[in-house]
């Protein structure tokens, strides 16, 4: 983190690095949905790029760190993971793609995006995130192919829904 913070001093950029975590998962949530809720972009890689031992060792997949960027209005930079799920859920804005993991080459390419950025790449994002990435569409996807019904869901969805509206408006203005 110290490093990334200083390279992107050099260019220009502000770089707040990994957020803390608290002594409890919930709080660690909070603090981690606050730093991405004043965040304009997250800094994230696939398993291929960044491995780790608590990642798949081959195979390519979205994770919650994209997912939860999205959803806080935040675009990713980074190299995106070879997936469906990539090319089904995400959209145009959402990322922002290196084409290698060499430091200068991402920060030049984040300068770029952080200079076009507006409040409205924010407000598309959650609006997309609601859109493309609840859960509760899948499941709503699954009681149907079930046939089966789900009031509570049917509930949430018509509320879902109302939000979908109001950040769509949000963004058209």
């Amino acid at each position: 983190d110290d490093a990334n913070a200083a390279a992107a001093a050099d260019a220009g950029l502000t770089y707040r690095g990994r957020p803390g975590f608290a002594g409890n998962p919930v709080e660690s949530q909070q603090i981690l949905t606050h730093a991405l809720s004043r965040a304009k972009f997250a800094l994230a890689f696939s398993n291929k790029h960044s491995p780790a031992a608590y990642t798949h060792p081959t195979r390519e997949y979205l994770t919650a760190r994209w997912t939860m960027a999205l959803a806080a209005g935040a675009s990713v930079a980074g190299i995106a993971p070879r997936c469906l799920a990539t090319d089904e859920l995400l959209w145009d804005g959402a990322l922002v793609e290196f084409e290698s993991t060499d430091r200068q080459e991402g920060l030049e390419r984040l300068a770029s995006a952080v200079a076009a950025w507006t409040p409205r790449c924010a407000q598309v994002n959650r609006a997309e995130a609601l859109r493309k990435l609840d859960w509760r569409w899948r499941f709503r996807e699954i009681a149907v192919l079930l046939g089966r019904r789900a009031p509570s869901l049917d509930d949430d969805l018509a509320l879902l829904t109302e939000k979908l509206d109001d950040a769509r408006a949000e963004v058209s203005n």
